[in-house]
């Protein structure tokens, strides 16, 4: 009879678990808090609230074009210096862009500011269960190559064209979701068109061409909060993976883009209400779907 509970207690296992959290929505909202409180020191003019933010030892850089001050107090003082001309409070940025790797988090923000704009790119780090940042590009030069000489340089080549894709992929998708432009919907969503999804406020699923459909009316109807912008969604990005996670919360209702890489960066489900930060469980009667298991079912 032993057997027999047993089984039974797998069943229900298995009717429980149907999802679980996605680790690349749960670690991406980790490193937007970084970035957030990142770019709320810097519009404050506090470069000590910036560098507060990175890791507590020395091996640490900031960089303005290309070049670098290593260590904290240098990092400091140039930070302080380039803080000190531009005007307190006028800092204009996108949400982050965040890349997210098993260890390691990459930021991007592209900014205006008293005239000037660039695209900071910063490097954050698992540090006693926690996420801080290392590095700093102020104007992105790192995005070209290597720059520095700290640990061999400082290079976030890889990253930027690993989250270009999915940034541009992003951008039309808002666009053509708010604007309930069929067509546009049509070229930016999955050429599988089956297996695209859009879902209601209400939780309500619609697949495929019927879909592309329903996301029209939803705008005519007036069910996509007024904001919605590219400029404003924030994006997470799983290296490897092929999938991302875009998203932006208008008072209190969240409009979400899951995008996948097929042919291309395509979106495969858009929604106006429930989250798209959990993951079905990765086959019929398996457990749950794991961080390396995604990464192998990608490859």
């Amino acid at each position: 009879m032993k057997w027999i509970a047993r089984v039974v207690a797998l069943l229900v296992s298995f009717s429980s678990l149907g999802v679980r959290a996605d680790p690349l929505f749960d670690r991406g909202v980790a490193l937007a808090a970084l970035a957030r409180g990142m770019v709320a020191a810097e519009n404050a003019g506090d470069a000590a609230a910036v560098l507060a933010l990175f890791l507590p030892n020395d091996d640490i850089a900031y960089y303005e074009g290309v070049t670098e001050a290593a260590g904290r107090d240098a990092a400091l003082a140039a930070l302080t210096d380039r803080l000190g001309q531009l005007p307190a409070g006028a800092l204009v940025t996108t949400a982050p862009r965040i890349l997210v790797e098993a260890a390691t988090g990459w930021i991007v923000v592209d900014w205006e500011w008293g005239g000037a704009a660039g695209r900071q790119i910063a490097r954050a780090r698992r540090h006693s269960g926690a996420w801080a940042l290392d590095a700093l590009d102020f104007d992105g030069e790192s995005a070209d190559g290597a720059i520095g000489a700290l640990d061999g340089g400082f290079n976030a080549a890889g990253a930027i064209s690993a989250v270009d894709g999915p940034i541009r992929a992003m951008e039309q998708g808002a666009v053509a979701f708010s604007e309930g432009d069929e067509a546009a919907m049509d070229a930016v969503i999955v050429a599988e068109k089956d297996d695209f999804v859009f879902t209601t406020a209400d939780g309500d699923r619609w697949q495929g061409r019927d879909g592309i459909v329903r996301a029209g009316f939803a705008v005519v109807f007036n069910e996509v909060p007024e904001g919605v912008a590219r400029e404003e969604m924030t994006l997470f990005v799983g290296a490897g993976l092929g999938r991302a996670i875009a998203f932006q919360t208008i008072d209190g209702q969240r409009v979400s883009l899951l995008l996948e890489r097929r042919d291309r960066w395509r979106v495969v489900e858009a929604s106006l209400g429930p989250p798209l930060d959990i993951l079905p469980v990765a086959e019929p009667r398996s457990m749950t779907t794991t961080w390396a298991h995604l990464r192998r079912r990608s490859r």
